[in-house]
């Protein structure tokens, strides 16, 4: 068990030595809620991502539709504490006027950006939750249901029908009577 806590305390601390984010992911997650924002946050962000695709597409360019996905994303990265993220945000916007592209270069490199910071911050965090379920599925084997604190732990629901149907076949295989 000490072995997963200091997994987590490592993968934690990692997140925040590489920049990655800031005080307000550390929020987030000290109140238990992290994984089930960003569930939203993977959701959003692809989706703005391809707004800013499709109107660099079109002829001429939408700067209208590529802001208001720049300002969604920069809503959500702080929100998040996507610290990263934000930055390159940031960096894509200064190549943008209200009327116009001043740097179409830029731009492009500035959406670049942005993506591989999401794919950065999506894969580190998916080990980082994926690290927390191993840690609470382990607290259930070894100490039963009663031992563990419910309000730790959140988990969207496929996330915990997926845990309650895996310690349902644990349960089964060993013969335990305190799980599920």
């Amino acid at each position: 068990m000490d072995r997963l806590h200091q997994e987590i305390a490592t993968l934690r601390q990692s997140l925040y030595d590489d920049g990655l984010v800031n005080q307000q992911f550390g929020v987030l997650d000290s109140n238990g809620i992290v994984d089930e924002i960003f569930e939203s946050f993977f959701s959003e962000i692809p989706k703005n991502i391809t707004e800013m695709e499709l109107a660099m597409q079109e002829s001429p360019k939408n700067v209208g539709r590529l802001r208001n996905a720049l300002h969604k994303l920069t809503y959500i990265s702080r929100n998040f504490g996507v610290k990263k993220m934000n930055n390159a945000v940031i960096l894509t916007k200064v190549h943008i006027d209200e009327e116009i592209i001043k740097d179409i270069e830029g731009v492009k490199y500035g959406m670049q950006k942005i993506y591989q910071e999401f794919v950065t911050i999506r894969n580190r965090l998916y080990a980082y939750f994926e690290v927390q379920t191993s840690e609470f599925c382990f607290n259930i084997l070894s100490f039963g249901k009663s031992y563990i604190n419910p309000f730790r732990y959140h988990f969207s629901a496929t996330e915990a029908i997926t845990i309650r149907t895996n310690l349902k076949i644990v349960k089964e295989f060993t013969g335990s009577r305190d799980l599920a």
